[in-house]
């Protein structure tokens, strides 16, 4: 505090609790800076001319006395505004405090900074002399507050002139009315501890300053001082509709107002402004209704409502929009306070924009939105990686130190929500109050863009639109091109992520995330999982959670990464296909050796896609079709579904088999949508999609004979192109590849017959199913030879006999004693031929039983 200033204590009482000179002493001690001028006894004369010599913009009295004192000092703060009074009593232990210019939460600040020491004695001086101080020195963070002073003095002082004009004799009330303008004025005083009568000189003084503190507060050189003065600055509001606002606000600050309201509209139960009385309080009402009378800037930003363009009654209640009262109040964000929009406005970001800090795009596309250019910026165009613009647009706005406003408007707005033209009167309001940048995203791929496009229609109507910034859609531009107006936007595109830059996004979040990961398995995840940065910044957060799990002090690694990699991925594919850890290796599955030499190929070409399509050119060669398709043909049981787990086990991925049952739907469309989903979410997630017996799904189209076979070789043909343009690894199995739509085999890389296992096949697959288990003598290489060469069955039947046999062993055994016994195997073969409906079951049985 400047020492020109002046502090003024008064002391009128000495007491044991109170020592007007130890006060003093602690206050001196504590700030030399500080010109103190001791009044003892109170002297309201000497008061005045302290006040009035030294001009000091604050002043502090501090006063021990009778009730009669504490009038006379309340009347003097309401002569003089800028004083800030505190009433000490001598026979309580607490100081009571008022503070026109501190506010709430800066009063509340104030005493939870003060020293935790004792109200008795020296306690007490030491105590107020930190509040005091504190006062002095002023408090601007929280002066700045729209909740302080400022407002409610301007307030108070202009419904008290407004009661001390509009107030009619005694003998002009009616009969038996016992509530009046005058019951207003006395709520207004004590509202803040304050006399009720006071000479009209003063309160004409007293409002005279009140309105010199509001317009010093708008005129503030810096700009963020108050959340009203952004407001009124940013939205161009004049006095008038400044005043108009803080009438309507009243009621929001404090419930005194409501009362008060009540009873100035002559009637208790309207306790919010209405036209007419916000103009007659702010002057001649003829001339303020017509200004007031559309409501001008407080309705086209939808700061009042109701917000219509006709002109208002004068009984029409006037209430401030309640995201507006929440963020001048209470500091809510602005753009999530109203309900009605919940489903429109996303808080937060959307992650990943520190790995995309250095790209050429970001830099850019912060450009823009540094320069003045007016009109919409639309990121993506028909780039399938136009997931990766939510990152950069994060990253260019940080570069501006400016946030995104996420808008997502749905393709439909259901009843009761708000309409895009109401939508975008507030998205504009945000971006301009708040310094945000609209982003919006259309929801959902395919849908109806309506909503969108309103939305954009609604923007580009806004007053001072060409003001206000750059507006962002992540869309294709194709279908909102007419919304947006010709010459009113920029399209950016970009390629799809390139196979080096996913590497380097991995490298880096897993550095940032403490994670385990060299070049090489950087290398391989980016080839499995063709993810946007925000998922990698995501994955790499997981797989640190996901390694705590496991041992608090285990470092990440890379099968952590990969694991959260795969869960990311794909959030909604398990609802239609199923899981299956793979069980088996390639070394497991026994056949001829064309058929083993184009199962490793098919691994070899998964490993090596990033290599041949990406850093070699073969990529530029394939415009859609960069995947792996195989179809595995052959009778059941000879390995098919072995084969597709021990692929996915060669990879270092999962397996996921189509779960038909979910997927195909009864509703024209959905069997379609859902086969979408879960082809993109196997494609990110990087892997194996196993559909079974599939012919069910991509059987041959027949002859149009009805709607049903319309619709058949409608979801035939979808197909066709959706496996034509997936770009992972999707193995198709089937019993009958005869019913397979030829137009599938020029679609698939790879087909894969099956044969029945010859006999030393079998003798193999009878090793592989008995191995660990306990055998009995008789069950000898001998044995399982002759098994091998009688029983001609597939790797799915011998499962299903030693299965049986081991299940038998175990019910007749006692303990570790159990094993299978060739009789057991002789049973089960038995029964398994006999399900089969093989002919000669006996005589190949007895053969069997005589060469054992």
């Amino acid at each position: 505090m400047p020492p020109s200033e002046t502090f003024i204590l008064v002391v009128h009482a000495r007491s044991a609790r109170l020592d007007g000179e130890a006060l003093v002493k602690a206050i001196r001690s504590r700030a030399r800076d500080l010109h103190l001028t001791v009044q003892a006894p109170y002297d309201p004369e000497a008061i005045r001319k302290a006040l009035t010599e030294t001009g000091a913009p604050r002043a502090f009295l501090l006063i021990a006395g009778p009730a009669d004192i504490d009038a006379q000092i309340r009347a003097l703060a309401e002569a003089h505004p800028g004083v800030c009074l505190v009433a000490v009593e001598p026979r309580a232990d607490r100081i009571r405090l008022e503070v026109p210019q501190l506010g709430l939460d800066g009063l509340v600040s104030l005493l939870r900074s003060m020293p935790a020491t004792s109200l008795g004695g020296k306690g007490m001086a030491e105590r107020i002399a930190h509040v005091a101080i504190a006062l002095a020195e002023g408090n601007q963070e929280n002066q700045a507050d729209t909740r302080d002073g400022i407002i409610t003095d301007w307030l108070d002082a202009t419904l008290r002139l407004h009661i001390a004009r509009s107030r009619v004799a005694d003998d002009e009330k009616l009969p038996g009315l016992t509530l009046s303008a005058a019951t207003a004025d006395r709520l207004l005083a004590q509202r803040r501890g304050r006399s009720a009568e006071i000479a009209p000189d003063l309160l004409l003084d007293m409002h005279a300053q009140a309105e010199a503190r509001l317009t010093k507060s708008l005129d503030a050189e810096e700009e963020e001082v108050t959340r009203l003065t952004r407001l009124a600055r940013r939205i161009r509001l004049d006095s008038i509709e400044v005043k108009a606002l803080l009438l309507c606000l009243a009621p929001e600050l404090d419930p005194t107002y409501q009362r008060v309201y009540g009873l100035l509209n002559d009637d208790l139960s309207r306790r919010s402004a209405t036209l007419g009385l916000v103009a007659s309080v702010l002057g001649e009402p003829a001339t303020m209704r017509h200004r007031l009378a559309t409501l001008g800037g407080l309705a086209r930003w939808r700061l009042v409502e109701p917000h219509h363009d006709a002109a208002l009654a004068a009984d029409h209640t006037l209430r401030v929009d309640a995201a507006i009262a929440a963020w001048l109040i209470e500091d809510r964000p602005l753009a999530a306070a109203d309900p009605r929009f919940s489903g429109w406005l996303h808080a937060g970001s959307w992650g990943g924009s520190e790995l995309v800090d250095g790209w050429p795009e970001t830099e850019r596309l912060a450009g823009l939105l540094g320069d003045a250019a007016p009109g919409f910026i639309v990121l993506g165009g028909s780039t399938p990686a136009a997931d990766e613009w939510c990152a950069i647009a994060e990253a260019a706005a940080q570069r501006q130190d400016r946030e995104l406003l996420r808008v997502v408007p749905p393709s439909s707005t259901p009843s009761g929500s708000a309409d895009p033209s109401e939508a975008a009167a507030r998205i504009a309001r945000a971006a301009r109050l708040l310094d945000l940048v609209p982003a919006i995203v259309p929801d959902g791929h395919g849908a109806d863009p309506g909503t969108a496009i309103a939305l954009l229609e609604g923007l580009a109507r806004q007053p001072g639109f060409a003001e206000s910034g750059p507006v962002l859609l992540l869309a294709d531009p194709g279908p909102f091109a007419a919304a947006l107006a010709p010459g009113r936007y920029i399209v950016l595109a970009r390629a799809p992520t390139a196979m080096p830059a996913r590497v380097d996004m991995l490298r880096n979040a897993a550095s940032r995330h403490g994670v385990g990961l060299a070049k090489a398995g950087a290398e391989r995840l980016a080839a499995v999982f063709p993810l946007a940065s925000a998922a990698i910044s995501n994955a790499a957060e997981l797989a640190t959670a996901l390694a705590a799990a496991e041992d608090a002090n285990t470092r990440a690694e890379e099968p952590h990464l990969a694991r959260a990699l795969r869960s990311i991925a794909m959030p909604r594919l398990p609802q239609f296909a199923r899981p299956i850890e793979p069980a088996f290796s390639l070394k497991q599955i026994k056949l001829p050796e064309e058929q083993s030499a184009q199962l490793r190929e098919i691994v070899e070409q998964c490993r090596h896609a990033g290599t041949v399509l990406d850093r070699w050119g073969f990529g530029a060669q394939l415009p859609y079709g960069r995947g792996v398709a195989a179809l595995f043909s052959g009778p059941s049981g000879t390995g098919k579904t072995m084969a597709a787990q021990a692929i996915a086990r060669a990879l270092g991925t999962e397996l996921f088999q189509v779960d038909l049952a979910r997927v195909v739907s009864k509703y024209i469309g959905e069997t379609e949508k859902n086969l979408d989903v879960v082809f993109d979410e196997a494609e990110r997630a990087g892997v194996v999609l196993l559909c079974d017996e599939a012919d069910a799904l991509f059987g041959k189209r027949g002859e149009v004979r009805d709607a049903h076979d319309r619709y058949a070789n409608l979801e035939t043909a979808y197909l066709l192109q959706r496996l034509e343009a997936f770009a992972g690894l999707a193995v198709l199995t089937s019993n009958l590849r005869q019913n397979i739509d030829s137009a599938f085999l020029r679609r698939l890389r790879f087909v894969v017959e099956f044969p029945r296992p010859d006999a030393a096949a079998r003798e193999y697959i009878w090793h592989q199913c008995l191995h660990g288990a306990p055998r009995s003598d008789d069950v000898n290489e001998l044995a399982i030879r002759v098994l091998a060469r009688r029983l001609e069955l597939t790797g799915g039947n011998i499962r299903q006999i030693t299965l049986r046999a081991a299940f038998a062993a175990a019910a007749e055994g006692k303990g570790d004693k159990a094993a299978i016994t060739l009789d057991h195997l002789v049973e089960a073969a038995r029964a398994e031929l006999v399900k089969l409906g093989m002919p000669g079951v006996e005589t190949a049985l007895a053969a069997l039983s005589r060469a054992a």
